[in-house]
């Protein structure tokens, strides 16, 4: 199951993190509102679904690698911004 959601947030993180918000409660032990996880789903889909799968409510925030798992998420949402932006310049 944790591979198919993986490989799920990799090709759809905004569908992937509403999935996983209606269907699981782990949206809720990430975050201690709503905002933040909708705030998350419009801007950075990416780095919101990887800290919603690494966050650890024991330790209260992820481990060692999952904040490597979360800084992935950021470069990725990071470089779809920069390569809408380079696309809408391209066209005009």
């Amino acid at each position: 199951m944790g591979c198919f959601l993986l490989i799920f947030a990799a090709i759809a993180p905004r569908v992937t993190l509403v999935a996983v918000w209606l269907f699981t409660d782990l949206v809720t032990r990430a975050f201690e509102s709503w905002i933040p996880p909708l705030l998350g789903l419009v801007l950075l889909p990416y780095t919101t679904v990887a800290w919603v799968l690494v966050y650890q409510p024991v330790r209260d925030g992820p481990s060692t690698g999952g904040w490597i798992v979360v800084a992935l998420g950021l470069l990725l949402d990071v470089s779809s911004w920069a390569r809408s932006g380079r696309f809408r310049r391209s066209r005009g």
